[in-house]
């Protein structure tokens, strides 16, 4: 989006917007597709004629090679084979603006397991509320 100013994949809906990502990408092999957790969306993209990549090359012309190479590293249809943000924030595209020592490592797991629940608006407030009193102690203190 930063390269070309506007957004990549602007789907619609999720329909038109895998048909963006496919157009682009080509359309995913079962192993990339095993990790959709929409069955729906799986029956979408088994049902597509096959369609090969576009190289990155031809989608942004006008790109220098690192960021060429950077693009094809982070756009991968399977999120477990894109690099890591503590890769790409060293990948020499971004060699300019990588400072390791302004960049910590967590060595916490990221858990979403809310986005997996069926929250009513009222839990989703007081959840919501929790994390901001977190980071608010010190003002309940004054």
């Amino acid at each position: 989006e930063l390269i070309n100013r506007k957004p990549l994949y602007p789907g619609r809906d999720y329909i038109n917007q895998l048909n963006l990502i496919t157009d682009a990408l080509g359309v995913p092999s079962d192993e990339d597709m095993a990790m959709i957790k929409s069955e729906e969306a799986v029956r979408y993209l088994k049902s597509m004629s096959k369609k090969k990549p576009v190289p990155f090359k031809d989608m942004f012309p006008n790109c220098n090679k690192l960021a060429l190479d950077f693009l094809e590293k982070m756009l991968v249809f399977n999120p477990s084979k894109r690099i890591t943000a503590e890769q790409a924030l060293a990948h020499p595209y971004l060699s300019q603006l990588h400072d390791p020592s302004d960049e910590p490592v967590s060595d916490k797991h990221f858990s979403w397991e809310y986005d997996s629940k069926e929250l009513k608006e009222s839990e989703l407030r007081n959840l919501l509320w929790d994390e901001i009193v977190k980071f608010h102690a010190d003002d309940e203190t004054e």
